[in-house]
């Protein structure tokens, strides 16, 4: 009996692991900035995020 419900839960597992939603794509539009350094001074009397890009290229 053990055997039968183990054997059952193995055969819906593999069941749901082969019928689940294949992964998003990624978004291809908007711009990507190549190379950036973001820096956050968080000891400053406000915070403040400061970045640098070496390439920016729009897709």
């Amino acid at each position: 009996m053990v055997r039968l419900l183990l054997l059952l839960v193995v055969v819906f597992g593999m069941v749901f692991w082969f019928l689940r939603p294949p992964p998003r794509p990624l978004p291809t539009e908007g711009v990507r900035l190549k190379g950036v350094e973001f820096y956050l001074f968080p000891e400053e009397e406000a915070v403040e995020w400061r970045f640098t890009a070496q390439e920016m290229v729009e897709e």
